[in-house]
């Protein structure tokens, strides 16, 4: 048997509806692997941000180590991204003498919700 010439032409292409479809599916894909890309360099980004405040701070202390004493203030910049402030304030605790609470808080500039605070203690001069 010879099928018939409607036939024939209906199954020589695609339509114009299955085209639209497979044009959507292959948009919606796309979309969404730019934005996982996008999502994983912000990631990214606060990762490396995030470490270099780590960093920042422990140089911060280290530098300042032998200087902690009680009411000192001290603010400063690392670099041209970050700005630190260094607080040493006095609590009083029983059981010990000479007790500091040290607050060491690093915030990018352009990020200023990117920010960490150390918060230690110290004893004696």
């Amino acid at each position: 048997m010879k099928a018939t010439g409607i036939q024939s032409e209906r199954t020589a292409g695609f339509t114009l509806l299955e085209t639209i479809v497979a044009f959507v599916i292959i948009s919606v894909s796309l979309a969404m692997a730019v934005r996982t890309v996008s999502f994983s360099v912000h990631n990214a980004e606060r990762s490396r941000i995030e470490a270099q405040l780590r960093d920042i701070a422990r140089t911060v202390l280290l530098e300042k180590s032998g200087q902690i004493k009680s009411g000192r203030e001290e603010s400063g910049n690392h670099g041209q991204n970050y700005t630190w402030h260094l607080s040493v304030d006095p609590i009083q605790v029983e059981a010990a003498q000479d007790i500091r609470i040290v607050t060491l808080r690093i915030q990018h500039r352009a990020l200023p919700k990117l920010s960490t605070t150390y918060i230690g203690f110290s004893e004696g001069d």
